[in-house]
């Protein structure tokens, strides 16, 4: 199952039970909002399904627009609830052992010599082999570590 039929379900969901309880009716609302914006991300380029990458980024970011309202003032309790509700469908993040052991079995497949100018691509492959579960932040760490390691 999809991530975008997850949040479709869940949606669903919630509207069938606002109708006995009211505070499903703001889960609901919150819900479709996201769904609006995921959608249109499939549907401009090529009238297709959004992935479940896509949906991730979607996610992060009406996330990170929340954040943003902490820096200027208490959130709301529905600020609080949108947080919840988000969190909840993006993928654990990848660990710093796993990207490790990923970077090390990278960096022994090369035989030409190391060099930072390979951080790039090692990240490009972290990325690709854990779509959506890569913090960029420590990813960059890892890296970087290993190269040095690695007497780059």
């Amino acid at each position: 199952m999809t991530l975008l039929n997850r949040i479709t379900e869940d949606r669903l969901f919630h509207r069938k039970q606002s109708v006995e309880h009211k505070e499903h009716k703001l889960m609901s609302t919150i819900l479709t909002t996201l769904l609006g914006e995921v959608t249109i991300v499939g549907k401009n380029d090529g009238n297709r399904d959004t992935t479940d990458d896509e949906t991730v980024k979607v996610i992060q970011k009406f996330i990170k627009g929340v954040e943003d309202n902490k820096k200027y003032r208490d959130l709301t309790l529905t600020e609080d609830l949108e947080l919840v509700l988000y969190r909840k469908y993006l993928p654990e993040m990848v660990d710093e052992e796993t990207m490790t052991v990923f970077v090390k079995g990278y960096l022994d497949g090369i035989e030409d010599g190391y060099s930072m100018k390979l951080m790039g691509d090692i990240i490009k492959g972290l990325k690709e082999t854990y779509p959506g579960q890569i913090d960029g932040k420590s990813a960059s760490a890892v890296v970087r570590h290993q190269l040095k390691e690695y007497g780059a």
